[in-house]
């Protein structure tokens, strides 16, 4: 009996968390639940600690994987995403996670010591913690290695965000059917650097306040457009900082405004004024464009 689309793609997922559990984490990460969803053009990746629980009360994390990134960024990257997540859960099991949002230099020993060093420009020389941070592979370090052989025995993503996928060039399209599929190669050695920006930012949404707070990697870097805050009312002003961990640069502006800061060369990011609710554990890792059309902050 041929397998189902839910068993391809979440087999794949169990596969690899399993592999890396082993070779990475000594077998000590306990099993958690696989989701895909696409939860934004930001956000890869997200753990959210103890969501579920079965009829005896065993409570377990669950892990979201973005589909649309399964396809558009090569099988190095997007495996590293899920050892980034399996360094949360670590953390979450382990270690001492401080306040929300930030990753402290637990975390980053942790990432270190698998192979993936903390940036928050996904760059040698960024900073190590803070609120927006990344990553980048060690090349020849224990996630390299345990990556390539896991590609080269034959590992894949099968399954995937259609809209994620471009149509092969040249190719025409069949009469009342989709586009077909380029899913291109996906390189065994090497270390990955490429990150698609997605062209249309998906609206933000906030949990319910009655929901576990949620840690949320985001390692696409933002665009301009994407970084601004919603639309407010005209003569009122939004305070916007820096998301670099240390830097105390701040700017007031229009909610449309682009803003930059002249130290680190980041976007200014809105700071979202405080309510009642509860707000979701966000933790943030972010690359942060080369260039980007903005206005220097004064």
């Amino acid at each position: 009996m041929a397998s189902t689309p839910t068993e391809e793609a979440y087999t794949a997922l169990d596969r690899a968390y399993r592999h890396f559990n082993q070779c990475l984490f000594a077998g000590r990460l306990p099993n958690c639940m696989f989701t895909l969803h696409n939860k934004g053009p930001l956000v890869l990746g997200t753990v959210s600690p103890n969501r579920f629980v079965d009829r005896i009360g065993t409570v377990t994390h669950q892990l979201t994987v973005n589909p649309a990134y399964l396809v558009s960024r090569d099988l190095l990257s997007t495996l590293s995403t899920l050892v980034h997540e399996q360094v949360h859960i670590q953390q979450i099991e382990f270690g001492r996670p401080t306040r929300r949002g930030y990753h402290n230099r637990e975390w980053g020993k942790m990432m270190k010591r698998v192979g993936l060093y903390p940036s928050a420009t996904g760059q040698p020389g960024g900073a190590e913690v803070g609120e927006m941070m990344s990553h980048y592979i060690v090349e020849g370090g224990p996630f390299h290695v345990a990556a390539r052989q896991l590609i080269a025995s034959g590992f894949a993503f099968n399954w995937f965000e259609a809209r994620a996928v471009p149509p092969r060039p040249g190719t025409p399209r069949p009469a009342g059917g989709p586009a077909p599929l380029d899913l291109g190669t996906e390189p065994a050695t090497g270390v990955a650097t490429e990150r698609r920006r997605p062209s249309v930012a998906a609206p933000t949404q906030v949990p319910p306040a009655d929901r576990k707070p949620e840690i949320a990697d985001t390692v696409i870097p933002p665009s301009p457009a994407e970084t601004r805050a919603p639309a407010t009312r005209s003569g009122t002003r939004t305070k916007f900082a820096c998301p670099t961990a240390g830097c105390r640069t701040v700017a007031w502006g229009s909610s449309r405004v682009a803003l930059l800061c002249g130290e680190h060369a980041v976007p200014l990011v809105p700071v979202l004024p405080r309510t009642r609710r509860t707000a979701p554990n966000v933790i943030a890792c972010g690359d942060t464009p080369a260039s980007a059309p903005a206005r220097k902050a004064r």
